[in-house]
């Protein structure tokens, strides 16, 4: 049995690829969880590695999720030509496995109980 994905909104309204940090607007909120300081943080680490990569950070934080050892079909949107080429650029992206572990842990979650009694991931402190 194989089992497909589909996260939605893989790059947060746009919050995950920097464009707020730059000063730039977008519908997302400036109170939103999206922006707050743990999403700068997880925002900060993936335009790092797009930037030592020398891609995006778009195609990199969308590419996270295609080598994770079952199926996904990130659904993202665009609401520019320019968004959508952007996107599809992680189609030949295959990050190098250290920056791979790097940004998964950037972005891990507190499991909590029982996650964290069974060898779960937690959030970096």
């Amino acid at each position: 049995m194989v089992m497909t994905v589909t996260p939605w909104a893989p790059l947060a309204g746009g919050a995950l690829t920097g464009k707020y940090l730059r000063g730039g607007q977008g519908r997302v909120k400036p109170e939103s969880n999206r922006r707050d300081e743990n999403s700068t943080r997880i925002t900060r680490e993936v335009m790092a590695v797009a930037e030592k990569i020398g891609r995006g950070a778009q195609p990199c934080r969308t590419a996270m999720d295609t080598p994770q050892g079952f199926e996904c079909i990130p659904i993202a949107g665009a609401t520019t030509l320019e968004q959508l080429q952007d996107n599809l650029k992680m189609i030949d992206l295959l990050l190098p496995p250290d920056d791979l572990r790097r940004l998964d842990e950037a972005s891990a979650i507190d499991l909590g109980f029982p996650g964290s009694f069974s060898g779960g991931r937690r959030t970096p402190k």
